[in-house]
């Protein structure tokens, strides 16, 4: 019996993760893809940590989308439990259950849903043990650390943020 082709079979696991400072209202945000050499990293203001794993979750697919990569499934990973089951209601076509507290989001929620109608994308929280995600992890924070202490007000607020 001839070999079967399993490349179906296999994703492009596509890591992120978000950091945020509540007192000033503003967070970064990261991703890693290991198998395409891709990662990112930025910062912005908002009001929720949520948006900065939903942030470096958008990034990630458009650096795929950018590398032409779409062709096998994509395993996003993410430690925000809001950003998996988000993507999860959208992949089933679901209502969200409670919109208003997506508010934050409001404008990546349908960049998300754009995205999800096209491909085949799945999403898990993040369970332990992988280096990808904790060097995600490890450059949001930074990148965090790095716009608090470049203005001073910032840091006043958010010492405990750029400390951990």
């Amino acid at each position: 019996m001839p070999d079967e082709d399993h490349s179906r079979d296999a994703s492009i696991e596509l890591y992120a993760d978000g950091s945020f400072c509540h007192e000033a209202a503003y967070g970064a945000w990261a991703f890693r893809v290991p198998a395409l050499n891709l990662e990112g990293v930025g910062s912005s203001e908002g009001r929720t940590v949520t948006r900065f794993e939903l942030l470096g979750v958008l990034k990630g697919l458009k650096a795929m989308t950018s590398a032409g990569r779409w062709e096998m499934p994509i395993e996003v990973i993410s430690g925000c439990d809001s950003t998996v089951n988000l993507i999860k209601l959208l992949c089933e076509g679901r209502p969200l259950r409670k919109p208003q507290q997506y508010r934050d989001m409001g404008d990546l929620v349908p960049r998300l849903q754009a995205i999800l109608e096209d491909r085949q994308i799945h999403a898990r929280r993040y369970a332990g043990g992988s280096l990808h995600h904790q060097e995600c992890h490890r450059n949001a924070h930074r990148r965090l650390r790095e716009e608090i202490g470049s203005k001073p007000g910032m840091f006043y607020y958010c010492r405990s943020a750029i400390t951990t």
